[in-house]
C-alpha cells in the first residue's frame, strides 16, 4: 500500500510539473535532481519529462542539458558514453561553444571517471578546451583545469599538478563566499572539496605528511553531517586511512579504509577501491595475518583483470603476490602473477608515453611561447644563459628518463626470464625424457640411426657434456661413432637450429639456471662463468647471454642478488 501510495505521489508530482509553463519546468525537475546521488537510476523519474518536454520543444540547449542529466544518472558504463554522445550531437546543433565544451568535457569525464581511459578522457579535454578558447566562463574553465590536473598528477607531475589544483581551490573557494544560488553553491563546493582531494594526493606522492593532515582536516571539516557530500568525505577518509597506515596507526588505518570503502563502492569508483584493497592488504600483512592480506592483493588485480587498469603505486601489489606464492613454493601462481606484472608495467609505460607526449605538446605549448617571449625580451647575455640552463635542464632530464627507461626494461626483461625459468622448473626436463622425432628426415638416414642419435644427443644433454670446451661437430660425430654429416643434420631438423647454436643454447641455459638457483654462481666473475659453461670466449659468452635471454648477464646478476639481498 505504501508502495502504491508512493508511484501514486511521483506520478501526481510529475503530472503536477507538466502543467508549468515555460523556464519553470525545467528549473522544478533540475532541482528535484539534487535529491539523488550519482549513478541513482530513479533520477530518470525527473529526467524523463524533462527530454520529453525539451524534444517536443525543440529546445536544443535544455535537450543537451537532459542528456547530461541522464549520463550522470544512469548506471551502466556503456549508456552514459552513449548519452554522452547524444549531448554532444545535441550540442553541436547550437552552435553554442560554452554548450559544446560541456559536452566534450563530459564525455572526458565519463571516460576518466567511469573507465579510467586517459588516452580517452584527454582527447575530450583538448576539444573541449579548443572550443573554450574565446570563452568568459571562467568555472567551465577550472573544471577543464581540474581534469587537466588530474592527468598530470596520474603522471607524476605533481608539482605542476598541485599549481593547477590551487589555483581550482582558490576560484571554487571565492565562488561558494560570494553566491548564494543553490544549485551554483553545490557545483562550486563540490569542485572545492574534489580539489582539495586532488592536492592531498599530490602532496601525499610528495611526501609532505603534515601537508596532506591540513587538508584532510580541512576536508572533513567542510563535509561534517553534509549529506550531499558523502562521497567527498569518504575520499578524505581514505586519504586519512592510508595517513593513518603511514604513521603506522593500523587500527585507525583499518577503520577510516573500511569507512571510505563502503561509500565509494556505493559509486563503483574501482581506481580508489583498489588502493583501498592495496593499502587494507599492507596493513594486514604488517599484522601478520597473511592470508587477509593476500586476499585483498587479489582483490587488487580482479579490478585490473576487469578494467584493465591500476594505478602506478600498486604495481607493488604483485611484488606482494609473487613474493607470497614463493615463499610457499606454489611456482604455479607464482610465474601467474610475475606474468600479470609484466602486463601491468607494459599498460602502465605505455600509458605514461602516450599522455606525457599529449600533455606537453597540448597542453604547455602556450606557456613554452610564453617563456620564449620573455626570453626574446631580455639582454643577449640572459639570453644565452638561460638557453643555456634550459638545454642542460632537458639533457639531464632526458638522461634521467632515459635511466629510469633502462631500469624499467631490465626489469621487465628479469621477470620474463624469470617466468621462463620457473616455467623450465615445472615442466618435466627435456633431459629426463627421450627425445620423439616427429619430423621428416632425409630419406639417407634410417629410422634406426635417427632414434639411435635421438638417444645419444638426449644422454649428452642430461650429463652435460655440452660443458666441454673445444667441442665441435667433427668431435661430437666422433664420439657418437657417426658421420657428421648425419650429426649435422638430424640437430638441424630435430632442435630447429645449427650446431653452434645448439651447443651455445644449451650452455647458456644451464649457465642461466646455476645463476638462479645456486648462489655461489652469483659471486663469479664474467669469465669464469664463461669457463665454466664451456664457452671460453668472455665476448662470446656475454653476447650469447643477452641474445638468448635478453637481458645482459651484468643486470640479470645484479638484479638477482637484489631479490636474496646479497650485496
Amino acid at each position: 500500500m505504501v508502495k502504491l501510495y508512493s508511484i501514486f505521489f511521483v506520478f501526481v508530482s510529475i503530472f503536477s510539473y507538466s502543467q508549468l509553463k515555460g523556464l519553470a519546468f525545467y528549473e522544478n525537475l533540475e532541482n528535484k535532481l539534487n535529491n539523488f546521488q550519482k549513478n541513482d537510476e530513479k533520477a530518470f523519474v525527473y529526467i524523463s519529462p524533462y527530454l520529453n518536454r525539451a524534444k517536443k520543444e525543440n529546445n536544443l540547449t535544455k535537450m543537451a542539458t537532459g542528456y547530461r542529466n541522464a549520463l550522470f544518472f544512469v548506471a551502466a558504463p556503456q549508456n552514459k558514453l552513449r548519452y554522452a554522445d547524444s549531448t554532444i550531437y545535441t550540442a553541436l546543433k547550437t552552435n553554442d561553444p560554452d554548450l559544446i565544451a560541456i559536452a566534450y568535457l563530459g564525455k572526458g569525464i565519463v571516460y576518466y571517471s567511469t573507465f579510467r581511459n586517459y588516452k580517452a578522457a584527454l582527447k575530450e579535454y583538448q576539444t573541449a578546451n579548443q572550443y573554450l578558447k574565446n570563452s568568459k566562463d571562467e568555472y567551465l574553465k577550472h573544471k577543464v583545469l581540474y581534469q587537466l590536473g588530474v592527468i598530470k598528477s596520474y603522471l607524476g607531475y605533481n608539482t605542476d599538478a598541485i599549481e593547477n589544483f590551487n589555483r581550482c581551490a582558490s576560484y571554487f573557494k571565492q565562488q561558494i563566499e560570494n553566491d548564494f544560488n543553490p544549485n551554483a553553491l553545490f557545483n562550486n563546493k563540490k569542485g572545492y572539496l574534489n580539489s582539495l582531494h586532488q592536492l592531498a594526493i599530490c602532496y601525499a606522492s610528495l611526501e609532505r605528511k603534515t601537508k596532506v593532515d591540513s587538508i584532510i582536516n580541512i576536508g572533513l571539516f567542510v563535509t561534517h553531517q553534509q549529506n550531499d557530500f558523502l562521497l567527498e568525505r569518504a575520499y578524505f577518509k581514505k586519504c586519512k586511512g592510508i595517513l593513518e597506515f603511514q604513521n603506522e596507526n593500523f587500527t585507525t588505518a583499518q577503520m577510516d579504509l573500511g569507512e571510505a570503502m563502503k561509500e565509494i563502492s556505493k559509486v563503483d569508483d574501482f581506481a580508489w577501491l583498489s588502493v583501498i584493497y592495496f593499502y587494507m592488504g599492507k596493513n594486514q600483512l604488517i599484522q601478520k595475518n597473511e592470508k587477509k592480506a593476500i586476499s585483498y592483493f587479489k582483490k587488487v588485480d580482479s579490478i585490473y583483470q576487469e578494467r584493465n587498469f591500476i594505478l602506478p603505486e600498486l604495481v607493488q601489489n604483485y611484488r606482494f603476490l609473487i613474493d607470497y606464492f614463493k615463499n610457499n613454493n606454489d611456482k604455479a601462481e607464482q610465474i601467474h602473477y610475475l606474468e600479470e606484472l609484466i602486463k601491468v608495467d607494459q599498460r602502465i609505460n605505455k600509458d605514461f608515453h602516450f599522455l606525457s607526449l599529449k600533455v606537453n605538446k597540448d597542453f604547455d605549448r602556450k606557456s613554452l611561447i610564453d617563456e620564449k617571449n620573455k626570453l626574446e625580451n631580455k639582454s643577449k647575455f640572459n639570453q644565452y644563459v638561460g638557453v643555456t640552463f634550459i638545454i642542460l635542464f632537458v639533457i639531464l632530464l632526458s638522461l634521467y628518463i632515459r635511466h629510469i627507461r633502462n631500469q624499467k626494461d631490465i626489469q621487465r626483461a628479469y621477470d620474463e626470464l624469470q617466468v621462463k625459468l620457473l616455467n623450465f622448473e615445472q615442466d618435466t626436463s627435456l633431459n629426463n625424457q627421450p627425445t620423439k622425432s616427429t619430423k621428416n628426415v632425409r630419406s639417407s638416414i634410417s629410422p634406426d640411426l635417427l632414434k639411435e642419435i635421438l638417444l645419444k644427443l638426449d644422454n649428452f644433454e642430461a650429463n652435460n657434456e655440452y660443458l666441454h670446451k673445444n667441442l665441435t661437430l667433427a668431435k661430437l660425430a666422433v664420439k657418437f661413432k657417426t658421420n657428421h654429416h648425419y650429426l649435422s643434420t638430424i640437430i638441424n631438423e630435430q632442435k630447429g637450429k645449427n650446431f653452434n647454436q645448439y651447443i651455445s643454447e644449451l650452455r647458456i641455459n644451464y649457465i642461466t639456471q646455476q645463476l638462479y638457483s645456486n648462489k655461489k654462481f652469483l659471486s663469479y666473475s664474467t669469465q669464469a662463468l664463461a669457463d665454466t659453461c664451456g664457452m671460453g670466449s668472455r665476448n662470446s659468452f656475454t653476447s650469447y647471454f643477452y641474445e638468448y635471454n635478453g637481458i645482459k648477464i651484468v643486470d640479470f646478476v645484479r638484479k638477482r642478488k637484489e631479490e636474496l639481498g646479497i650485496k
